[in-house]
């Protein structure tokens, strides 16, 4: 099994209406990436750039808000 040694790591959460915003930084660049739960879950190559804890909060955060959201969208 072959173990990627990750290349970003969250830095920040930030809860901003209905969707939770993480900031990454790049750990030997210091280069930042500010985006949504769900768009960096839809991104392979980023979740393949993370350690597994940290791609695991951001998966776990996007499904919760997807639920929430289909949740919402069935009591209107």
């Amino acid at each position: 099994m072959h173990i990627n040694k990750p290349i970003y790591t969250i830095i920040a959460q930030l809860f901003e209406s209905d969707k939770t915003i993480f900031r990454l930084q790049n750990i030997k660049t210091f280069e930042l990436i500010e985006n949504t739960a769900d768009a960096i879950s839809s991104n392979i190559d980023m979740i393949k750039s993370l350690s597994s804890t940290d791609a695991h909060l951001i998966g776990f955060v996007s499904a919760s808000e997807k639920t929430i959201s289909d949740i919402m969208r069935i009591r209107s």
